[in-house]
């Protein structure tokens, strides 16, 4: 019975595997800084959706994209200093009553409904003017970075049932560390 089981999982998990091997890796694209009085991040992620993870959207389990970035002053000598770091969410969850992709985005506080699943896709992994700072606090002629990540999450189990189902890990997708290099 256990060797069976154990068997079962590792073929299970490597079907899982397989499709995450065979995927381009998913990415930060399109970033544009604006520095017009309030300093604003604008990106979006290409390649950040699998089979597993479209299905899992269109049968209702919520689905979380969670964003990081963190501003940075280089310094010479010294090691660079954090100016800010912000971290927020994008979530979606379909509503088979409704037959609604219902949205929230924590960055704004702003929740939208869309009936169209590309939309919605695009939606998710869509991040437009989000505030990071003030431009006074940038100090003029220094160089600055900015990194920039995504992680999405579509499954949370209740405890417990995360150590059987351990293989539903291969759905996490995640960027690398997009850094961009300024002059302000």
């Amino acid at each position: 019975m256990k060797r069976s089981f154990i068997f079962a999982a590792i073929i299970i998990a490597s079907f899982v595997s397989s499709e995450v091997a065979f995927s381009e890796e998913a990415s930060i694209e399109g970033l544009i800084i604006e520095l017009n009085g309030q300093m604003e991040v604008s990106f979006f992620v290409t390649n950040c959706y699998t089979e597993k993870l479209e299905e899992a959207i269109r049968s209702g389990v919520p689905t979380t994209f969670t964003f990081r970035i963190k501003l940075y002053l280089v310094r010479s000598f010294w090691v660079d200093k954090k100016v800010t770091s912000l971290k927020f969410k994008h979530s979606i969850k379909y509503d088979n009553i409704t037959k609604e992709y219902q949205f929230h985005f924590e960055e704004n506080d702003h929740s939208l409904s869309v009936k169209d699943f590309e939309r919605a896709k695009e939606l998710m992994a869509k991040v437009n003017g989000v505030k990071i700072l003030p431009t006074n606090r940038l100090e003029k002629d220094r160089k600055y970075y900015l990194d920039v990540k995504a992680e999405v999450d579509p499954v949370r189990l209740p405890f417990g049932l995360q150590y059987i189902f351990f293989f539903l890990s291969f759905w996490d997708v995640e960027t690398d560390w997009l850094r961009y290099e300024f002059t302000y």
